[in-house]
């Protein structure tokens, strides 16, 4: 069965998150880790994960950091930053370490930035 896992801190968010990606994907399992830590641990037991989303606010640090840690530790493993900050800082912050973003349009079709999956290693 595909697994996904959402790291996010604020519960409320993870939980509607988690509940929208099950209803809108049926045979999916989809877990949640309220941290970094919390989520490498996971995914060290579940390494088999198809997909890891992970928020770019999270209390011990950036998302960054943490796509890039889990790429070097499951770099098979597509990982996607998620984030609800506007600007171009978060795409010069990627650029820095060299993660890779693709542009999406949020829902008001202005265009965002998003990292790419399986990228920055």
């Amino acid at each position: 069965m595909p697994r996904i896992l959402l790291i996010d801190d604020h519960p409320l968010y993870r939980h509607g998150f988690i509940s929208a990606l099950e209803a809108r994907l049926p045979g999916y399992t989809v877990v949640g880790a309220a941290s970094a830590e919390e989520g490498a641990a996971e995914l060290d037991r579940h390494p088999d994960t198809d997909l890891v989303i992970i928020d770019f606010r999270l209390p011990e640090g950036d998302g960054l950091a943490a796509l890039v840690t889990f790429g070097a530790r499951h770099p098979g493993v597509p990982r996607v930053l998620m984030s609800g900050e506007e600007g171009a800082d978060l795409g010069q912050r990627a650029g820095r370490r060299r993660i890779g973003l693709h542009p999406q349009v949020d829902g008001r079709g202005k265009r965002r930035g998003s990292a790419a999956p399986g990228s920055g290693g």
